[in-house]
């Protein structure tokens, strides 16, 4: 499974120049943690985040000021582009949903930007989008498998059973079983994949 297969497409964004007031409404309003600051061409710049604004919002102890030794820095970023987190890490439309995740659980992210071919932002994969696969229907996962392995070899007919995510193929003389497992794994849903009932399962 691909990351543009997954992913949320147009995706609301703000540029270099939006005021942080501003970027706070979208935020709230919106209930999400982040929102990527692209330039005019739709390039991704980075990210600007809940907790880059609530870096913003921190006031400082008044004490601090009567400590001379202490340095004192005045400067307040006021745009998305003087407050973003950059750069931040992107993935391609072709990516494997497999690498984005562990990406996303090495790095303690909980959103990835997908980049097209001239890295311009065409969408976001979220921890709710890495979900949506596992609470598809089973009906909905088998007619994908039938449809897949259709295209694979357009004489294939067989039996596919889904339950709980577990696909079971039943067919008699499957030609190259191994690279039909691997197709049918790759089916967004499918947690495992196995022929014919009894057969050792081969994890998804």
């Amino acid at each position: 499974m691909r990351a543009d297969e997954i992913m949320t497409p147009k995706v609301c964004v703000v540029t270099p120049d939006t005021p942080l007031k501003e970027v706070a409404v979208f935020l709230v309003h919106r209930g999400v943690g982040a929102v990527p600051v692209v330039d005019e061409d739709g390039r991704l710049l980075g990210m600007i985040t809940e907790a880059d604004l609530i870096a913003v919002e921190s006031t400082p102890d008044p004490r601090r000021h009567l400590r001379r030794d202490l340095p004192i820095d005045d400067r307040v970023p006021l745009t998305a582009g003087e407050a973003m987190t950059s750069p931040v890490v992107a993935a391609r439309t072709d990516t494997d949903v497999a690498d984005i995740i562990q990406t996303m659980l090495s790095e303690h992210i909980t959103r990835m930007p997908i980049l097209d071919q001239d890295q311009r932002l065409v969408g976001l994969v979220s921890r709710s989008d890495l979900l949506r696969p596992l609470a598809r229907p089973d009906a909905e996962i088998a007619a994908d498998v039938r449809d897949v392995l259709a295209r694979w070899d357009g004489g294939l007919r067989p039996t596919v059973e889904v339950t709980e995510g577990e696909v079971t193929l039943v067919v008699a003389g499957l030609p190259e079983p191994e690279t039909a497992l691997r197709l049918v794994r790759a089916v967004p849903g499918v947690l495992a994949a196995r022929l014919n009932p009894g057969e050792d399962e081969q994890p998804g």
